[in-house]
């Protein structure tokens, strides 16, 4: 079976393929990974800290707030509560992609569970045709973990303590976009709309709540918003599609 399955594919064409469509993604996420990898020097994981949790835990918005806890002196019930909040998104992702991925063999359903990320996510939906391609979505996986590692080890040797303001907001915002990509797409003006009320949102946690509470308003709020704005617009489109079927302006 598997050698019938492989043999569909243009193994090193597809995994190029996919490395390609994602690098847009990568410019972003190699800033962020800057960010973090600073944030967690500031935090006190040390560079092999920071390397380990690139390779092992590599969740992205949920390495923020695991370093942001674990600077804060969270205990590890908050940590494995928020990290683990931060990734329900990922069911949702999956849920998606199982109709595409059950013909799989079960090794490569794992494998590329691993590296289904929101970038990748985002970069399947925008090639639909390539979601049953598994080295389209290797590449493009690797091709962003690679980089998140990379440029998070060397975030470590930036200073950026005394800018707790900075990377409060900038924690936020991370979950803030990862948490878009992953519960659907939204017009332009739901984007400018949903972003300026998490940077209200943002600012009024991190100057009035304790450190720790602020952590668990962003994770609460990013999702509440997210999840409002999705079902909101899309509600909107799908009464206009209506509308325009019943001759209605």
């Amino acid at each position: 079976m598997s050698k019938e399955f492989f043999a569909k594919e243009n193994i090193a064409g597809e995994f190029f393929a996919g490395a390609r469509a994602i690098f847009p993604l990568l410019i972003p996420t190699c800033a962020f990974a800057v960010i973090f990898g600073a944030l967690a020097t500031i935090s006190g994981l040390s560079h092999l800290d920071t390397l380990l949790s690139c390779l092992i835990l590599y969740t992205g918005a949920g390495q923020f707030m695991f370093v942001t806890l674990v600077g804060q002196g969270a205990t590890d019930t908050m940590i494995v509560l928020l990290v683990g909040m931060l990734a329900v998104r990922h069911f949702v992702m999956s849920a998606y992609l199982s109709e595409k991925w059950y013909k799989f063999p079960k090794k490569w359903r794992y494998i590329l569970g691993f590296w289904l990320t929101d970038e990748v996510y985002a970069t399947l939906l925008a090639y639909p045709k390539k979601q049953s391609s598994i080295y389209f979505t290797l590449g493009a996986g690797i091709a962003e973990y690679s980089m998140w590692t990379t440029f998070s080890v060397l975030g470590t040797f930036i200073d950026l303590s005394g800018n707790d303001l900075i990377l409060d907001i900038a924690n936020f915002f991370t979950s803030a976009i990862f948490m878009y990509i992953a519960i659907g797409q939204m017009t332009s003006k739901s984007k400018v709309l949903y972003f300026t009320i998490c940077a209200i949102f943002a600012t009024i946690f991190t100057l009035l709540l304790p450190a720790q509470l602020t952590s668990l308003a962003v994770v609460i709020t990013g999702v509440g918003l997210a999840i409002f704005f999705a079902k909101i617009f899309r509600d909107g489109d799908n009464l206009s599609v209506k509308s325009n079927n019943l001759g209605v302006e």
